[in-house]
């Protein structure tokens, strides 16, 4: 209980930090090993998840948490701007309870039914406009090396998913991922991160000019 403290603090701490840019970006996790280490049973994870976010909210607000009140008080209203990413029905209606917005991690596939059921539980829950969409794309840009390390850097971190298809490869090719980005924009997305898997610093200059303008473009690190 008391690591929901701390964790309300450190994120209100960033927000104010930050002048309210802040970003807290949570999931349900899928990896086995994560929930070992950290002593979680993987069967109760969904209801201690929203038992946190529960918490989070409260605490942002300024109620007291355990007969406390927990400080600072965050630069944004109500707590940083939340989003949560998911699979699950489960996962997908903690969207419309808790977050400001819906981190997709699918690809554009079979993103599209899972941004459907966000979209309508958030119009069935009564918030206002609609969830912020942002979605993420593997890419590797650049020699074959960088490339290489990059496939066996996503083949490593994806070896405990069970299907082959859902073990994503990076875009490698600079029109396909313009062709892609594009898709992305007309898909809705309101940001667009880019996970370079690599370890080549490099790779970022190599991205920005191959990107237009559209939806906002985050090149990130998984």
């Amino acid at each position: 209980m008391a690591a929901r403290s701390l964790l309300a603090k450190q994120t209100a701490t960033l927000d104010r930090m930050s002048g309210g840019r802040f970003v807290f970006g949570v999931g349900i996790g899928g990896r086995a090993d994560d929930h070992r280490a950290a002593g979680v049973p993987v069967s109760q994870r969904g209801r201690i998840l929203d038992a946190q976010l529960g918490d989070l909210r409260r605490i942002w607000a300024g109620q007291a948490y355990r007969q406390s009140l927990i400080g600072p008080a965050p630069a944004t209203v109500g707590g940083p701007r939340v989003l949560i990413g998911g699979f699950a029905p489960a996962a997908l209606s903690r969207v419309a309870r808790f977050a400001d917005g819906f981190l997709c991690a699918a690809p554009l596939t079979w993103a599209g039914r899972l941004v459907g059921t966000v979209r309508d539980q958030w119009a069935e829950a009564g918030r206002p406009g609609r969830p912020r969409l942002v979605c993420q794309i593997n890419v590797a840009i650049g020699p074959a090396s960088v490339i290489d390390r990059a496939r066996q850097a996503i083949g490593s971190y994806y070896a405990f998913v069970d299907r082959p298809d859902h073990r994503p490869g990076p875009i490698t090719d600079p029109v396909r991922l313009a062709e892609t980005v594009a898709a992305y924009r007309e898909f809705g997305a309101d940001e667009l991160m880019l996970y370079c898997w690599a370890d080549d610093p490099h790779q970022v200059e190599a991205l920005a000019p191959l990107l237009t303008a559209g939806p906002a473009i985050s090149p990130g690190t998984p």
